[in-house]
């Protein structure tokens, strides 16, 4: 495969909060899914749900390493590596934000077929801990 392919995106990104109620995100949308070198990328547009609308998202999986990179009103790349820390800004219409992400658990299951990404990690904002994550990307090739 060569090329790239309308794919739906199932998006799930549970967070536990250090200091409020813990919040869960269920996305469905249509996507793009084309081969990078040995891996993918990805490509949505986020929605109003996220409170992120007119923001692209890009994730591009490469072996061991995922990054996830939004441009638009918010702009970020944030590396997850299982074990590593890798630390990023997060800029947005208020101010740019200095970010730490610590993962813990990164499982690619992705194919030319579709598959699964599954990802655990922290994220520091200042030195401290904000919010524990659980993302689930399951992605379907549509016909």
């Amino acid at each position: 495969m060569d090329m790239e392919q309308n794919v739906q995106l199932t998006l799930t990104t549970a967070h536990r909060y250090a200091d409020s109620e813990d919040d869960r995100i269920d996305l469905i949308t249509d996507g793009l899914m084309r081969p990078l070198g040995e891996g993918w990328e990805l490509e949505y547009q986020e929605s109003e749900l996220t409170d992120m609308g007119e923001t692209l998202t890009s994730i591009l999986i490469q072996g061991e390493q995922v990054t996830l990179i939004r441009t638009g009103p918010i702009n970020s790349q944030m590396v997850f590596q299982q074990g590593r820390r890798h630390h990023s800004v997060y800029a947005t219409l208020y101010g740019n934000l200095e970010i730490a992400v610590s993962t813990q658990r990164l499982e690619n299951h992705i194919t030319a077929q579709g598959g699964v990404l599954e990802i655990d990690y922290t994220l520091e904002a200042d030195h401290a801990l904000i919010d524990s994550v659980a993302f689930r990307l399951a992605v379907r090739v549509k016909e």
